[in-house]
Formats: C-alpha cells, sequence, structure tokens
C-alpha cells in the first residue's frame, strides 16, 4: 500500500492528522497503536478514521527510531553459492 502524500509531496505524518483532528501528536500515536492505548474508544475511532481517509501509512523505520526495536534480523553471509550454507540461510529465513 502507497502511502498518499501530503501539499509537499510527502507522504502524511502523525502530526498532520493530530494538527487537523486538533490532538497531541501523542494522542495520534496513541489511537493508532494496536490496540489503542489511553485513548477513549470515539477519539480512537475518529483519529483512525482520519488517518485512513489521509492515506497514512506507518513508517516502519520510523518508529523504530521511537522504540528502539527495528524488528529486523542480520546475517553475515560468507558465500553464497555453497549448498549447505544456503540450507542453513533457508533455515533462518523461515524461523524467522
Amino acid at each position: 500500500m502507497r502511502a498518499r502524500t501530503n501539499s509537499a509531496g510527502k507522504p502524511v505524518t502523525i502530526a498532520q492528522i493530530a494538527a487537523r483532528a486538533g490532538v497531541h501528536a501523542a494522542t495520534v500515536s496513541r489511537a493508532l497503536a494496536d490496540p489503542p492505548t489511553s485513548v477513549g474508544p470515539d477519539t480512537a475511532l475518529r483519529i483512525r478514521a482520519l488517518a485512513v481517509e489521509l492515506g497514512y501509512v506507518p513508517d516502519p523505520a520510523a518508529s523504530s527510531l521511537r522504540t528502539r526495536r527495528s524488528r529486523v534480523l542480520g546475517v553475515l553471509v560468507p558465500l553464497l553459492t555453497d549448498y549447505v550454507l544456503a540450507r542453513i540461510y533457508e533455515g533462518v529465513d523461515d524461523g524467522a
């Protein structure tokens, strides 16, 4: 799913949703969490509907900066053509 862009040609941000909804960016963040936390159900529903309307798509890279968790697994690969190592890489991929 591609994010819609704002008038400046950039993806829609939480700050833009907050400005449009008349709430703080932290409220938008909590309303978009799954499940919503510390936000009333009416507010969460209104903010989620606005996010869909504006075409907001979460940015995993931006989220990882805030949470300090990238949910990325790195594997150093010395040789791609080795059959045994290729099977190990497949196992890592399946496990992830």
